[in-house]
C-alpha cells in the first residue's frame, strides 16, 4: 500500500512525498527521527511532531498533547484513523499544512463494503469521554444533596484562612535573623561623646526616637548638665556611617522620675532581713532612666526607629529573643571612635518586673531584665526585637565588684537591665514638663514589699549587739555568756535636753564587782554619743566616755559591786520634731 504527501502551506509548498510499503512515516524536525522534515528553526512544528502509522490495511494517526495537530479543520485524536484523503495542519488550523492520500493497490479487486464501523480505538475514546461526562454528573448529584455541607466546608475554610492569617503574622519573624536585622538599624544608632579642644572622650549610646530626636539613658543626658561648669566641652553624637557626622545637642529632657524616684530610694534604704537574721541593703537600679536630646540641626539625622505599639509591649515574655546595637567600651580594647562602629549582641529576655525587682501591676512592667551583655558606655543602647521595633533602652548590669582600674567586673550569671521604651512616651508628648504624682503613689506601695523599718531596726539591733559583745568577751578571753543586767529602749528628743543638748538619761546599779560592758544601738544609723559616770552623792565621777561618730557607742570598765552609774546618751543637730530612737543595754563578765 502506497501513501501520498503534499506540502500544501508552508516552508515546502508542493513538495511530494511517496511512501509504498512502510509502516510508519514520522513528520517533525528531528532528522534521526522523522521522514518528512522541517527546518530546524521552525519551532511551530515539534522535534516529532505526529507519526502515520499503517494497521491492518489502513492508516491511523499517532499525537501528544504537547503538539496539537488539526485533521480536516478538527483537533486530531491519538489513534484516530485517518480518511482516504485528509488535509492535516501542525499547530493550529492555519497551518503548516500537508495533504495525505491513500493509493490502493489496482491489481486487486475492491474489498466488499460492510459500511461506515466505530474503530475500536475511537470506540474506546468515546467511552472514555462518556465517563467523564458521567463522573461529571454524579459529582453535579452529589453537591445538589450535599449543598448544606458544601457550603459548612467553605465557612470552616473561611475561617480556617483567617485564623491562619492571623497566625502567619504571629510568628511572621520567628525565622528571621535578628543579628542582620539589627545590622540593618545601625545607621540610626550614634555614639555619644564629651568634646573639648585637648581630645574627646566616649560616654554611651544614643538612637533616633523620632524625627530630629535622640533617645538615651538619664544617667546619660546628665552629662549636659554637669559639663555647663566646664567651659570648653561639648556634648555631641556622632553618626556610624560615613562622613561620621556629628550632631551638636543643645538640649535634653530627662525624665523627672528619674531623680525623684532615686532620692525616694535613698530615703526609704529598703533593706531584707534573713532567716539568720543579717541586714542586707537592696541595690539601687536606676528607674525612668530615660531621656531625649535635641541637637542644634537635624540636617542629615538619620531616620528614626521604629518603636513598639502598646499591645506589643504588654506581649513581651521571658525567653523572647532580644538583640541591641550600641558602643559598650568599658573594660574593653579601644575603639576607634572617629569612625564609630556599634557593637550588636543577641540574647533573651530573662524577666519583666516593676522597679522594685517584682511581679509588675497593670502597666508597671517596666524594668526588662535581659542577658544581653552590658558595661559601660552601651548605656542607652536601642533593644529591639525580631520586627526591629524597640521595646527598650538598656541602662544597668550586675556587677560583682570594681578591679584596681576602676572598671566594673559583671557578673557571670549575665542579668541586666533595661528600661521599657514607652516611658519615652510622656517626653516624646510634652518634654520633661509633666507630673508624677501618681508614680509617686505606686512607690509608697513598692517599699512596703520589703521588710518594714520596724523589723530591719530590730534585726540591725541585734546583729549589731551580738558582734560587740562576742567580740568584747573574745577580747578579755572570757568564753561562755555574758550577765546581761539591765535592757531598754530609749528616745532622744529636743523635748528633753541637758545643758542645752537632746539626752537621754539612764541608771543602774551594780551587785557585784566585774567588768561591765554598756552599749547602745541607735535605729537608722544615726549618730550617739555615750556618757558613763559613777555616782557619789551629788558629785559625778567619769568611768568611760564614746564619742566616735557612729551609731552603736559601748563603754568597757571593770566596776566594783554596790555602785550606782549614771548612763546619758546625747545627740546634736537634731530637727525640731525629730526623735532617736533605739536600744539600750548593760552585760558583766
Amino acid at each position: 500500500m502506497t501513501i501520498k504527501i503534499t506540502n500544501k502551506l508552508g516552508p515546502m509548498k508542493e513538495q511530494t512525498y511517496l511512501f509504498e510499503g512502510k509502516k510508519e512515516v514520522a513528520v517533525g524536525r528531528d532528522p534521526e527521527q522523522c521522514e518528512i522534515l522541517y527546518p530546524p528553526d521552525f519551532k511551530t512544528v515539534g522535534r516529532k511532531h505526529l507519526a502515520i502509522v499503517e494497521d491492518a490495511g489502513r492508516y491511523e494517526i499517532r499525537v501528544n498533547k504537547q503538539n496539537p495537530v488539526f485533521i480536516n479543520g478538527e483537533r486530531a485524536q491519538d489513534d484516530m484513523e485517518l480518511p482516504d484523503r485528509a488535509l492535516i495542519a501542525l499547530g493550529t488550523k492555519e497551518g503548516p499544512a500537508f495533504l495525505v492520500e491513500r493509493i490502493a493497490n489496482d491489481a486487486l479487486p475492491e474489498t466488499q463494503d460492510y459500511g461506515e464501523e466505530e474503530e475500536i480505538h475511537t470506540t474506546v475514546s468515546k467511552s472514555r469521554t462518556w465517563l467523564k461526562v458521567a463522573l461529571m454528573l454524579i459529582v453535579v448529584t452529589a453537591g445538589y444533596f450535599g449543598f448544606n455541607a458544601w457550603q459548612t466546608q467553605q465557612q470552616i475554610k473561611q475561617i480556617d484562612e483567617q485564623a491562619g492569617a492571623a497566625i502567619e503574622a504571629l510568628y511572621e519573624s520567628i525565622d528571621s535573623d535578628i543579628g542582620k536585622l539589627a545590622a540593618s538599624l545601625q545607621e540610626s544608632v550614634y555614639l555619644v561623646l564629651l568634646k573639648s579642644d585637648a581630645g574627646e572622650t566616649a560616654m554611651g549610646t544614643a538612637w533616633v526616637a523620632k524625627s530630629g530626636v535622640l533617645a538615651t539613658n538619664s544617667h546619660v543626658a546628665q552629662l549636659f548638665y554637669d559639663i555647663q561648669k566646664e567651659p570648653g566641652i561639648s556634648f555631641v553624637v556622632r553618626s556610624t556611617v560615613k562622613p561620621y557626622k556629628e550632631f551638636k545637642i543643645n538640649k535634653v529632657a530627662m525624665h523627672p522620675g528619674y531623680d525623684a524616684f532615686a532620692k525616694m530610694w535613698s530615703k526609704k534604704n529598703p533593706q531584707t532581713v534573713e532567716a539568720s537574721g543579717k541586714v542586707t541593703q537592696i541595690k539601687f537600679i536606676p528607674a525612668y532612666d530615660v531621656a531625649l536630646l535635641f541637637p542644634e540641626t537635624t540636617d542629615g539625622l538619620a531616620k528614626p526607629f521604629k518603636l513598639a505599639s502598646e499591645q506589643t509591649l504588654r506581649e513581651l515574655s521571658s525567653g523572647e529573643q532580644v538583640a541591641y546595637i550600641g558602643f559598650p567600651m568599658e573594660g574593653m580594647v579601644q575603639q576607634a571612635n572617629i569612625e564609630p562602629t556599634p557593637q550588636i549582641q543577641v540574647a533573651n529576655i530573662t524577666s519583666i518586673t516593676d522597679f522594685f525587682r517584682g511581679q509588675p501591676y497593670y502597666g508597671s512592667a517596666q524594668m526588662i531584665q535581659h542577658s544581653l551583655p552590658a558595661t559601660g558606655g552601651a548605656s542607652g543602647s536601642p533593644i529591639i526585637n525580631k520586627k526591629g521595633e524597640v521595646i527598650a533602652l538598656l541602662n544597668a548590669g550586675n556587677v560583682i565588684n570594681v578591679n584596681s582600674n576602676g572598671e566594673r567586673v559583671p557578673n557571670a550569671v549575665a542579668i541586666n537591665f533595661a528600661q521599657r521604651v514607652d516611658l519615652l512616651d510622656p517626653l516624646l508628648e510634652s518634654g520633661d514638663n509633666f507630673s508624677i504624682a501618681n508614680l509617686e503613689e505606686q512607690w509608697e506601695e513598692g517599699f512596703k514589699r520589703f521588710s518594714d523599718q520596724e523589723q530591719v531596726n530590730k534585726a540591725v539591733s541585734t546583729q549589731v549587739k551580738n558582734n560587740i559583745v562576742k567580740g568584747w568577751m573574745k577580747y578579755h578571753g572570757v568564753k561562755g555568756q555574758p550577765e546581761l543586767i539591765e535592757e531598754s529602749s530609749f528616745s532622744i528628743s529636743n523635748a528633753n535636753k541637758i545643758n542645752n543638748f537632746p539626752a537621754y538619761l539612764k541608771s543602774f546599779t551594780t551587785k557585784k564587782k566585774g567588768r561591765y560592758l554598756v552599749l547602745a544601738i541607735a535605729e537608722n544609723n544615726k549618730n550617739v554619743d555615750m556618757f558613763v559616770a559613777k555616782v557619789s552623792g551629788s558629785s559625778l565621777n567619769e568611768v568611760g566616755r564614746n564619742t566616735k561618730k557612729d551609731f552603736y557607742p559601748y563603754v568597757d570598765n571593770v566596776l566594783p559591786a554596790n555602785a550606782k552609774y549614771n548612763v546619758y546618751l546625747v545627740t546634736s543637730g537634731l530637727k525640731t520634731s525629730e526623735v532617736v530612737k533605739g536600744s539600750y543595754w548593760v552585760y558583766r563578765i
